[in-house]
């Protein structure tokens, strides 16, 4: 039975001195010790102390069970332990588990000191302290250590002076420049220059202070820069004594290059997005973004100054069509006035459809070139360009242009009634005309008002095509039989220089079509007479094919074939050129104004067909056209007005 050595003064207590219990007593309670007194001869043992606080409750006599019954059953190897070193001289220690009194499971660390020996048997003296906390502690940080070597953090622990005790974890991989056992965190190698706030980490821990990613630079083992990311939580006894510190660790080394690559490429998007909105603001039109929903996303300045009754509307996230319809009410676009919910559809149609330019007219008498685009993303990118200087140029042109057709239409017409007159007494005054040189003299003024006739009526019919006023005659006429006719008043001139003409019509009956026979004639008629002036010898051929046939229609194509001089190709260009001739030669040879060319090409365009040709100088030219023909015949008196957009 184990008895208390103050309540027990046996042998045991007087060998120890009548003062030592009694120094015993106050020194294991201010400590939170207990020390048994076990005498090794007898296995008599006496406590200095309280052991209740270890041990439990005393028993109703005031003693305990004996020692070694109290000991858990798994660890009795322990005591026994004990119990074979107490022979020897010397202090050892032990961690084992007690069963409390009162049932409570209890870890004790057990210090055995063995006294010198007296007699047969040994004293030794057990000091008894109670570290379950502790152990449930170290079980704790176990469990957690292991955790965190499962992942890629670290476990570490700092002393009460903030040096490592323990790091686990860190050994594997250059996290760190070597294990910096006994070095506090801002002692570790870093890089020069690092930048860490250790002012304000070294006051919180002095504060004793929790902390949670707190950043700071080290040099790894290769000698490189690296970062880590540290949270701890003091540690307190429990009489509340500060211990130290422990937490976990993680290298973020890779995370701050990502986050130093992500700031960068933002500081790199931001400065393409200054360097953009420059390069939109210094265009000269106005520039323009909606999005999908059909809300500003950013205009340049350009375009707040054209629209600047509506500028202070022009801001992110503006609707387009309540810019609009302010812009409207606000007078900002005169051709609004009379309708202004047609004009607003209408707007808003094409602004819908973009992929087009339309033009606008705003209240300061601007005009402006509206041109929008939709993107894949369904944002409608748009330009604005002031035309006004253009409109004007454009207004003023198209009324010179009707100015001066005006004038030749007079001109030409104020001309003709003199020239048919003089034509008409001139061949009467040739047929009366029995002096030879009297009549060659009449002859070369007949000529002569002939060609200035050919020249006025050229020009009048250009200035018609011109002015869009010229209206095809569509009749009923017989097309094999026109081409005859047509080649027969040039075989004077061809019998003239031994040139053979011949023609090729291959039309299928019937023959009689329905369509402009005049503007055909006239333009089969410049071709004959091109051709036959530019060859000197060879032959000229006329041909007319039926290429296509449909219900009531036929498409008939006409070729003028000649072997003369042919034309030079840097004459291409400028061939279909009013007053344009390609060899000046021809001119003083021949005559000729240089319309006939430019009138073909606008009437066979009225006509819905293309004037082409092929020519290389000195073998000759090819001029071709198709023409599309009605075989039914069309209302009495119907006409076929083709206005020229050329």
């Amino acid at each position: 039975m184990t008895r208390d050595a103050r309540s027990s003064p046996g042998s045991v207590a007087e060998a120890l001195g009548g003062e030592v219990p009694g120094l015993l007593d106050l020194a294991t309670q201010a400590m939170g010790f207990c020390v048994m007194l076990w005498e090794t001869e007898s296995d008599d043992t006496a406590w200095i102390g309280s052991p209740a606080s270890i041990l439990g409750p005393a028993g109703a006599d005031g003693g305990y069970p004996p020692f070694d019954g109290m000991v858990h059953a798994e660890d009795r190897a322990y005591w026994q332990d004990m119990r074979d070193s107490a022979a020897q001289s010397g202090t050892r220690r032990y961690e084992f588990r007690l069963i409390r009194t009162d049932g409570v499971e209890c870890w004790v660390r057990a210090y055995e000191i063995v006294l010198p020996a007296t007699g047969t048997g040994r004293r030794v003296l057990v000091v008894l302290e109670d570290v379950t906390a502790e152990k449930n502690l170290r079980t704790v940080e176990e469990r957690y250590v292991s955790l965190v070597q499962l992942s890629s953090d670290w476990y570490w622990k700092q002393d009460e002076n903030f040096r490592f005790v323990v790091l686990s974890g860190a050994e594997e991989g250059p996290r760190l420049p070597s294990l910096p056992y006994g070095k506090t965190r801002w002692e570790l190698p870093a890089p020069e220059g690092a930048d860490t706030q250790w002012n304000e980490h070294r006051a919180k821990l002095e504060a004793h202070e929790p902390f949670r990613d707190f950043e700071y630079q080290v040099l790894n083992r290769d000698g490189k820069a690296a970062w880590v990311s540290a949270s701890g939580l003091p540690i307190f006894d429990e009489q509340r004594r500060f211990r130290g510190y422990s937490g976990y660790a993680r290298d973020i080394t890779e995370l701050k290059e990502a986050q130093r690559k992500t700031a960068q490429a933002q500081l790199d998007a931001n400065q393409a997005q200054r360097q953009l909105l420059q390069a939109i603001d210094g265009v000269a039109d106005g520039f323009v973004i909606y999005d999908a929903a059909d809300r500003l996303v950013l205009c340049n300045q350009r375009y707040r100054e054209i629209f600047r009754t509506s500028a202070d509307l022009l801001v992110p996230g503006a609707r387009f069509e309540d810019i609009v319809r302010e812009g409207v009410r606000r007078g900002q676009y005169p051709e609004a006035a009379a309708d202004p919910e047609r004009w607003i559809a209408s707007r808003l149609a094409a602004h819908g459809n973009a992929n087009q330019m339309s033009e606008v007219l705003t209240d300061d008498g601007r005009w402006v070139r509206v041109d929008e685009h939709r993107s894949a993303n369904g944002d409608v990118v748009g330009f604005r360009a002031d035309i006004t200087e253009l409109k004007n140029a454009i207004l003023r042109a198209e009324a010179a242009n009707a100015a001066k057709s005006n004038f030749l239409t007079i001109m030409s017409h104020e001309m003709r009634t003199p020239l048919t007159m003089i034509i008409g007494f001139a061949e009467i005054a040739l047929e009366s005309a029995a002096d030879p040189r009297l009549k060659k003299d009449i002859e070369e003024i007949l000529t002569s008002a002939q060609r200035l006739l050919i020249l006025v009526n050229d020009v009048l019919d250009l200035s018609r095509i011109l002015a869009g006023k010229l209206r095809l005659e569509e009749v009923d006429f017989d097309l094999r039989t026109s081409l005859e006719t047509l080649a027969r008043s040039f075989e004077p001139a061809c019998l003239a220089k031994s040139v053979v003409l011949r023609l090729e019509a291959d039309l299928e009956p019937p023959s009689r079509v329905y369509g402009p026979q005049h503007a055909l004639e006239q333009v089969v008629t410049n071709l004959l007479s091109n051709a036959v002036k530019v060859t000197a010898e060879g032959e000229v051929v006329l041909r007319a094919a039926l290429r296509r046939s449909g219900t009531g229609t036929a498409e008939i194509e006409v070729t003028v074939q000649d072997t003369g001089s042919g034309i030079a190709a840097e004459q291409f260009p400028h061939l279909f050129d009013p007053f344009i001739q390609a060899d000046a030669t021809i001119t003083r040879q021949y005559g000729g104004t240089g319309l006939g060319l430019a009138i073909s090409k606008r009437l066979v365009s009225l006509m819905g067909g293309v004037l082409s040709f092929e020519s290389e100088s000195g073998e000759g030219s090819t001029f071709r056209f198709s023409v599309r023909f009605s075989t039914t015949p069309p209302a009495t008196g119907e006409t076929l007005p083709l206005v020229s957009s050329l």
